[in-house]
């Protein structure tokens, strides 16, 4: 998997998507009663901070989308990381992936058998919240409190939010 994939083919970034399901009041309303809701596909690892970086937010359960699917940071697909790296890191993760999949055909339940997933392993839910909280993590994301791929999910979700509520969003 190389890239966020929105929902109107944007341009490739790095890992996962960001989609705009829904929004509830109007871009002439009040800002505080404007919700919107995503489908956000991420990495656990950047799911784990998302989550604690982002109050006022609501979320659905973690799901795993399948095919199950994993990220590989760029610096560890670059051509200057040395081969063995790079091997070392595909192999934890298949091992992990492996793990997950003998647990699964035991019978071990599904949020069970998950918690021998990689980091690295791309996981599904919807998120749910007020302009204001958006603008919020928005901030936090462009302040340096989050690593980059971190700012980058923050970013398109703040350009989503733009193109569909203009007026609302350059008020907050």
């Amino acid at each position: 998997m190389d890239g966020f994939n929105l929902h109107a083919n944007f341009p490739v970034k790095d890992a996962g998507s960001v989609q705009l399901l829904d929004a509830i009041g109007s871009d002439h309303g009040d800002i505080k009663e404007l919700l919107v809701r995503f489908r956000i596909k991420m990495p656990l690892c950047l799911m784990k901070e998302w989550v604690k970086l982002g109050p006022g937010l609501h979320r659905t359960e973690m799901d795993l989308p399948e095919p199950l699917d994993v990220w590989i940071p760029g610096n560890i697909r670059s051509a200057r990381t040395h081969v063995y790296t790079r091997e070392l890191y595909k192999w934890g993760t298949a091992s992990g992936l492996y793990s997950y999949n003998m647990l699964i055909c035991a019978g071990v339940d599904k949020s069970t058998a998950m918690s021998v997933l990689p980091q690295n392993i791309l996981v599904e839910f919807i998120e749910y919240g007020t302009l204001i909280s958006y603008d919020f993590l928005n901030r936090i994301m462009a302040d340096g409190g989050a690593r980059k791929e971190m700012f980058d999910f923050a970013q398109l979700i703040s350009d989503l939010i733009r193109a569909q509520f203009p007026n609302s969003w350059n008020m907050v």
